[in-house]
């Protein structure tokens, strides 16, 4: 009776979910199944992992810390975190499936963290990542969000976002929004957005990134600080780089090139050595603001 116990609190660490299964299963043998995604969560234990096993329909919400995981497995929903520990999701293809009904394909409304890796999210009419939280951290690595409103959208000041090697493509309006404290996107591409980066307030980190064949490059406003270094900011129909009244940019090692203005500048801009800004219609243009040289531009 004793080794019966034990093997069943194992089990009950991970649990699988296909359509073809059954919420009245246990759900902890792949062979039988939980039927929902929502069966499956709330009968994982605590830092267990949810097995995604065939592609599903219909929303969920998180409400304790575990790990929904599938091989890109497509889910038509919405995942929405209301946890007050770490979730994380990983190998994920989700689906808005363009019917309106879905706030975003990954709505954190609380979290310590959260982990998105691996993932697509797509064909959302709000978000594909929307970060309403306060204090929770943000990890997203290895993700595409695409053909959305907006890619990925944080507009609280008391988180940190970070986000890595990841695709930001052809979201109607924005690509990426980040009024986080501090954030950093490291290697990544955002492209085909009306905004590609758009920072409203807070910190961002923009390193060896690609920011191209938007509408606006990388738009600043309010009280929002940049740090460009080693990335390319190509192809935008307007500004490449706009730096709005009460804002600050600092610049190095970075390229802009054929947009229909390299840097418009209403605020404060920094350049260090290696910068490139040249081949778009209008290089430069100041709005106002000042260009201080630490090196050469």
């Amino acid at each position: 009776m004793f080794a019966w116990s034990a093997s069943a609190d194992a089990a009950a660490s991970i649990t699988y979910v296909a359509s073809n299964g059954k919420d009245a299963n246990p759900c902890t043998v792949i062979t039988a199944p939980c039927k929902t995604l929502q069966r499956a969560v709330d009968v994982t234990s605590d830092f267990g992992t949810v097995r995604v096993l065939t592609p599903l329909q219909g929303s969920v919400t998180v409400a304790h810390p575990i790990t929904i995981a599938g091989d890109s497995v497509t889910i038509v929903g919405q995942i929405t975190i209301a946890s007050t520990e770490s979730v994380t999701l990983q190998g994920l293809a989700l689906d808005g499936d363009y019917d309106g009904s879905f706030l975003a394909g990954i709505l954190i409304n609380s979290a310590a963290a959260v982990h998105i890796e691996h993932c697509t999210v797509e064909r959302y009419t709000g978000a594909g990542i929307r970060l309403t939280a306060n204090g929770t951290e943000l990890f997203v690595s290895d993700t595409v969000a695409r053909d959305n409103n907006d890619g990925l959208v944080n507009d609280k000041a008391s988180v940190q976002v970070t986000i890595e090697n990841s695709r930001f493509e052809n979201n109607a309006l924005r690509g990426i929004v980040l009024a986080a404290t501090r954030a950093t996107i490291v290697r990544s591409v955002v492209s085909g957005s009306f905004y590609g980066i758009y920072l409203p307030a807070g910190l961002a980190n923009i390193v060896e990134t690609t920011v191209a064949n938007n509408g606006r490059g990388v738009w600043m406003f309010g009280s929002a600080v940049a740090i460009l270094v080693s990335s390319v900011v190509n192809g935008n129909t307007q500004q490449g780089l706009s730096v709005g009244v009460g804002t600050t940019a600092i610049v190095t090692n970075s390229t802009f090139t054929h947009n229909n203005t390299g840097i418009e500048n209403g605020g404060t801009v920094y350049t260090r050595q290696n910068n490139t800004n040249n081949w778009n219609v209008t290089d430069y243009h100041n709005s106002g603001g000042a260009k201080i040289a630490l090196g050469a531009f």
